[in-house]
């Protein structure tokens, strides 16, 4: 399913629950960045094979700073008997507009490359959600618990000033009553009138709330007891921890989903020839990259515990050697045997939804080609090469590739 603004919410309960399940055997990743390259070079210029890991490190860490991520692939895979359902998460992701955040930089060569492969660039830049890293959403949930800040108003037109007055006037009477709880004060029709009444009767009279009142241009004011006060400020924190949550920590949410369950319950995260998709997961929504190579390598190994990349895998598991790029894998394995994969429902983009009947209907089988479609769609969904009769979530132990 795609997943853009507005559908957030949805797509962190379902995301959950797949991960949370008894039967979740692994989960795979995939992301399309903004740029992988300074100067449209190509990878193998940018980082010979005369590289050391540090080195290499270096680079790719400057590349991930420098570039942003336009979507995030989740796939995660639930395992029944011999076959598996997947549940496919395309997630456009547009760094959040905050303070301090990051700028979009694009690099041409990615972007042609995308373009070529179908990305709607119109969706990324008007509907995807926005992001930010560990310590942005920290400050944006204290932000957000703090009373708003709120501009100050004068009035400085002395017959506004009088009618003001003459209104505060009665609120004052009503902030000592005790059988009456609301008056609707006299509509005025310029706006700074209002805003002046509104600040100076939360300012004077903390137990009277405001509210639009039956008439245009008119306030309501309702006084409340002291447990009433307090619960109507903890709904009003609440809105605003959830549009934050909503609209600037955004994806984020999608990342402590995904890094819980592969950190708490050792889930396997898998991706094919994944360090650049594990240095901008990282460097986007948890934390700077660290400057050594082997801070970053204790920073990966902490989050995501079991790391299968398919690349190094692919080898070990029949492939040619020198015939291990994901398109080569990805023909490989359409003539495969392997296990099935269903696809949940309500996730039927890459083929047929399973059945809502029982486990052992064909109705939510998928065919060949919809299951070629599958491992497109996750990357690396478990195969049987003809070649091997060895699995590959069999050798995870020995196949772990962190890169």
């Amino acid at each position: 399913m795609d997943v853009i603004r507005g559908e957030l919410s949805d797509a962190v309960t379902k995301l959950r629950k797949a991960l949370r399940s008894p039967k979740a055997a692994f989960v795979a990743i995939d992301e399309e960045f903004t740029g992988i390259s300074f100067n449209n070079a190509s990878f193998q210029e940018c980082n010979p094979l005369s590289d050391s890991a540090s080195s290499r490190y270096a680079k790719m860490r400057s590349v991930a700073q420098s570039f942003g991520l336009m979507q995030l692939g989740i796939a995660v895979f639930e395992k029944d008997g011999d076959k598996y359902r997947s549940s496919v998460f395309n997630c456009y992701v547009f760094a959040a507009e905050v303070q301090g955040g990051r700028d979009v930089n694009l690099s041409t060569g990615a972007i042609s490359f995308l373009r070529k492969n179908s990305m709607d660039f119109g969706t990324w830049l008007t509907q995807g959600i926005p992001y930010v890293d560990a310590a942005g959403e920290a400050r944006l949930l204290q932000e957000a618990q703090d009373p708003p800040p709120r501009n100050t108003f004068e009035l400085r037109d002395a017959s506004s000033k009088v009618f003001a007055d003459a209104e505060l006037a009665k609120v004052e009477v009503l902030s000592n009553q005790t059988d009456v709880k609301q008056m609707d004060l006299q509509p005025h029709q310029a706006a700074v009138v209002r805003k002046y009444l509104h600040q100076e009767i939360e300012r004077r009279f903390p137990l009277i709330a405001t509210e639009k009142g039956p008439l245009k241009h008119q306030i309501r004011c309702v006084l409340l007891t002291e447990s009433e006060k307090e619960r109507r400020d903890q709904v009003s924190m609440q809105r605003r921890l959830d549009d934050v949550k909503e609209h600037k920590i955004g994806a984020r949410s999608l990342f402590v989903e995904l890094r819980d369950a592969c950190r708490d319950r050792k889930l396997p995260l898998v991706g094919h020839n994944c360090l650049y998709d594990l240095l901008f997961l990282l460097e986007h929504f948890e934390q700077p990259l660290p400057e050594a190579w082997a801070d970053f390598k204790a920073l990966v190994t902490s989050n995501f515990p079991v790391i299968v990349d398919t690349k190094t895998f692919a080898p070990r598991a029949g492939f040619p050697e020198r015939r291990t790029a994901l398109d080569q894998c990805y023909e490989a394995v359409q003539a495969s045997q392997g296990a099935q994969v269903r696809f949940a429902r309500g996730f039927g983009k890459y083929g047929p939804e399973e059945s809502s009947s029982s486990d052992d209907s064909e109705d939510g089988e998928v065919n060949d080609e919809a299951r070629t479609a599958a491992f497109r769609a996750a990357l690396d969904a478990p195969r049987r090469d003809p070649r091997t009769s060895q699995r590959f979530h069999e050798a995870e132990s020995g196949a772990r590739a962190s890169k």
